[in-house]
């Protein structure tokens, strides 16, 4: 604990503001559902909110009396930014995006999805490994860059999607904590969006497949084969040596790293600095699907939470004279409605004026002067006392 001047400054757990304001500028979100679904699409929430992870709700349990409006109210005190809802009906799957407190929320067909399972039970060696679910996900935007979608739906879309994920500081970024990203590809030409979720495996670069397999496996069990080389030498010069990893590394990219990061504990005795870093300043980077995969399109467009002015729909095309139609009415429904408030208040009050005058005992209710200190109950030299 350091000493200023001559006195102990604490600082073990002492509240670090700036962490604080970072923190409540990270993005979090709810994953949840409305209404009834199947059993599949439960689990593409589940795969969802890991997808989203660790700033989503992972343990968040819908209930049958919940409403939306529930989910809302709590979502400010909680920081929530964002919620991810989905719905299903006799034809169609729908998600939506919805940005909290005031929208905009964005609603997408999802036309088919692909689970976290099944993704892994397609791959020869599914990646299972909880700590990249530790660190938030960067995000992949790609059809977007080369096209004019300033002012469109497009362009929402794509402010709605980055601001769901936190955004990254180059400078202090480290290649280590990057564990997993998500792609999300925009076809042109199907007017679709593709989602797709990948774990990001790094590797020592500049050795042999066969020291990278020694190196990468953490299980003792996986390396019998050695046991069976008279000498370790033997084992790194065989032609099978490494083979399971050939697949793998046939797609891996060699990166260069910064000095201070390839040096970051004991393992630079054996020439690492962590799993999957050298000390040559360069690690191969490779992705394995983790899943859900999602193929949707987007529909419908509207400006607040859930309801509001539509901005966007894919298949309702309205001119300027029905949009005009549809806003002289919204404001005439406006005006009805206000206008019975202040019919409901007006009435309370002449209640409430009703009840005074009775309480008063006064006999001539139009000349009738209401003593404000018999409704309380005290006589006017107690008030003087109470004042002075």
């Amino acid at each position: 604990m350091p000493r200023v001047h001559g006195r102990r400054k604490k600082t073990r757990t002492h509240r670090d503001e700036d962490a604080e304001e970072e923190l409540k500028s990270i993005p979090k979100c709810f994953v949840l559902r409305r209404g009834k679904v199947m059993q599949s699409v439960k689990q593409l929430i589940v795969d969802l909110r890991y997808l989203m992870s660790p700033w989503s709700s992972l343990r968040l349990k819908e209930q049958r009396a919940n409403k939306l409006k529930d989910f809302i109210s709590i979502a400010g005190p909680l920081g929530i930014s964002h919620m991810l809802i989905l719905s299903q009906t006799n034809s169609s799957l729908y998600l939506r995006l919805v940005v909290l407190p005031a929208g905009p929320t964005l609603t997408f067909c999802i036309e088919n999805f692909c689970l976290m399972h099944d993704v892994r039970s397609s791959q020869k060696r599914p990646r299972s490994c909880k700590t990249d679910y530790l660190v938030s996900p960067l995000l992949v935007l790609n059809g977007l860059k080369n096209m004019d979608i300033k002012g469109t739906s497009l362009d929402l879309v794509q402010a709605t999607i980055i601001g769901m994920f936190p955004a990254i500081d180059l400078a202090k970024t480290q290649i280590r904590s990057c564990r997993r990203v998500v792609l999300i590809d925009y076809d042109k030409d199907m007017d679709k969006f593709e989602l797709r979720h990948y774990a990001i495996i790094r590797y020592p670069a500049g050795v042999s497949k066969a020291v990278k397999r020694i190196l990468l496996q953490t299980s003792a069990s996986k390396l019998q084969s050695i046991g069976r080389s008279a000498d370790i030498a033997d084992y790194i010069l065989s032609n099978n040596a490494g083979s399971s990893f050939d697949s793998e590394m046939e797609d891996a990219v060699e990166i260069s790293i910064p000095k201070k990061e390839a040096v970051l504990d004991n393992r630079e005795k054996i020439g690492l600095s962590e799993k999957g870093g050298s000390l040559t300043g360069k690690v191969s980077v490779s992705l394995k699907e983790l899943g859900p995969r999602i193929t949707m399109k987007l529909v419908k467009v509207v400006d607040e939470v859930c309801e509001g002015a539509v901005l966007y729909h894919r298949f309702v095309k309205k001119t300027q004279q029905e949009l005009d139609e549809l806003a002289f009415k919204e404001g005439s429904l406006k005006k009805k409605r206000r206008d019975l408030r202040e019919a409901i208040l007006r009435e309370s009050t002449e209640q409430n004026t009703e009840t005074l005058y009775n309480t008063s005992k006064c006999t001539d209710k139009d000349n009738c002067e209401i003593d404000s200190h018999s409704l309380l109950g005290i006589s006017k030299e107690q008030d003087d006392t109470i004042v002075n």
